[in-house]
């Protein structure tokens, strides 16, 4: 007999069985998306309830989101202002020694009441004192001094 036909058949069957077997040994298909990561606890959960959270909890959510603290952060004491410097009373400035002449006193008859030397000192610092020059008179281009008028 000829077997011809059956080590076709044979080998043909042998080789799809053994490209089924590869193909279900292989892997599946792998995925692009990168896995999550989940937190170890959520620290939004419950927030009325912190008192029900573990330790564990209450250590892991008030060190990275600052909730279940058990004590409060201490608090930074401001600094005390620096003492003012005391405050004395305005010095006052020495009293200046009396003007030698009251130039105000007298001063209706000053011509006639007052020293020469106290005309001199009450002239010289803008009081009366002074003597009133005489009046120019200019007629015709010359100058008159006109005593007999005053």
């Amino acid at each position: 007999k000829d077997f011809t036909c059956v080590f076709i058949t044979g080998g043909v069957s042998l080789l799809v069985l053994v490209i089924v077997v590869v193909l279900l040994l292989l892997p599946g298909p792998t995925t692009t998306t990168m896995p999550t990561t989940t937190l170890p606890y959520d620290c939004n959960e419950a927030l009325s309830m912190m008192d029900t959270w573990s330790i564990s909890k209450k250590a892991y959510c008030c060190e990275n989101a600052n909730r279940g603290c058990t004590t409060q952060a201490p608090t930074v004491k401001p600094r005390p202002k620096p003492p003012k410097p005391p405050t004395y009373p305005p010095t006052v400035p020495p009293t200046p020694p009396p003007l030698p002449y009251d130039c105000n006193m007298g001063v209706a008859n000053w011509a006639v009441s007052w020293s020469d030397a106290q005309k001199a000192w009450c002239c010289a610092h803008g009081g009366p004192g002074c003597a009133t020059p005489a009046k120019v008179c200019t007629l015709w281009g010359d100058p008159h001094i006109i005593s007999f008028d005053q």
